[in-house]
């Protein structure tokens, strides 16, 4: 099977996906107007402006196709590489898998009439769309009621299941101070502001520890509330890390905490699942697929003090955390299994590639 794979050359998720692609034999190049480790063919950027970039991509990615004879075209994120791929017509003769990734259907449509239609149009134009979560999937049928979705998560790496046992035996022997990581960058849409509100009061009583990410949009914003806060002392940052060492960090934490106002089917919190943290999320419909409030903790991202509680409620006795600890470790094992998600995308593939018809 030869794919081609459109999508953000800078994304680490585009990275990931490509080589685990190739471990089991499919033939991948992915064709970027951004810049990145694995980008096979680059796209000319001859505006710098995302919307009009697509658009005169579009024809060379027609060229590119019959040029390479791919078997299926798979974009990424609908209002960007999936309306670049619509507009191109590729979709009459080759089987289009689309991936919507959570913001382009979750966010994009909210921006503008404008970046609803391309929304809407690359949905239209595509045979499948594959989502992370039924919730997004439900959304995507809202836009365009036309659409056949499969839901087929993003989720752990092998090495991240492989420290849970060894955790188990310690008896998930909390840290003390409680050590919490945030996995999400700083951006508007993860919120991260909203936790250091929330729980300045046990961070200056030393009763936790956070580790955020040292990149985003708004990370020089963040260090400065922090700093205003007089928190700097508790509060940690990590670079980037390779997955294999970012599994290795992870699994030094006892909590995941996540305040994003918006997600789908989030990996880092199945990453997290399978280390052996314990969950504490915003309450959205997407996490809600993977967290019930029995085997972790929702707040209300609305209230600040909802999280406060929360987090002073895990100082008490908690006899069933190694319950609920395996309990999440078994969910993430039998859905969110990366090597095998991406198995499973493959397969679908090849029933696309085999039932393929000329469109009009």
């Amino acid at each position: 099977m030869k794919l081609l794979l459109l999508a953000d050359g800078s994304s680490v998720h585009a990275a990931r996906y490509q080589t685990e692609l190739k471990k089991i034999g499919v033939e991948v190049a992915l064709a970027s107007i951004e810049d990145g480790p694995s980008v096979d063919i680059k796209l000319n950027k001859l505006t710098g402006i995302d919307g009009i970039d697509y658009i005169f991509a579009a024809s060379t990615i027609k060229k590119i196709i019959a040029q390479g004879n791919f078997d299926i075209i798979n974009p990424h994120f609908a209002c960007g590489y999936g309306f670049m791929t619509a507009l191109s017509g590729v979709w009459k003769t080759k089987p289009v898998l689309l991936h919507c990734l959570g913001s382009d259907i979750l966010i994009s449509p909210k921006k503008s009439s404008l970046h609803k239609w391309r929304v809407k149009y690359a949905l239209k134009k595509s045979d499948k769309i594959l989502v992370d979560s039924e919730y997004l999937g439900l959304k995507v049928k809202e836009i365009y009621d036309g659409a056949k979705y499969r839901v087929i998560a993003w989720g752990a790496d092998t090495s991240a299941f492989e420290k849970f046992e060894s955790r188990e035996r310690n008896g998930f022997a909390w840290h003390r101070p409680i050590k919490i990581i945030v996995p999400r960058p700083h951006h508007p849409v993860y919120n991260n502001d909203f936790i250091i509100d929330a729980l300045k009061e046990p961070l200056i009583n030393n009763k936790i520890r956070i580790s955020f990410p040292s990149w985003g949009d708004k990370l020089e914003e963040f260090k400065r509330l922090v700093k205003s806060e007089q928190l700097e002392d508790q509060i940690n940052y990590y670079d980037f890390k390779s997955r294999e060492l970012f599994n290795e960090f992870l699994s030094d934490f006892d909590i995941y905490l996540s305040a994003a106002v918006s997600d789908s089917s989030p990996a880092s919190l199945i990453e997290a699942m399978a280390a052996g943290l314990y969950p504490i999320v915003g309450d959205i419909p997407g996490v809600r697929e993977w967290i019930d409030g029995n085997n972790g903790t929702l707040f209300d991202l609305s209230d600040t003090k909802s999280l406060s509680e929360t987090i002073n409620n895990i100082f008490g006795d908690m006899p069933n955390l190694p319950d609920i600890l395996r309990r999440n470790f078994m969910k993430a094992k039998k859905d969110g299994v990366f090597s095998k998600n991406i198995e499973d995308t493959a397969t679908l593939m090849k029933e696309m590639i085999d039932n393929v018809r000329p469109k009009e």
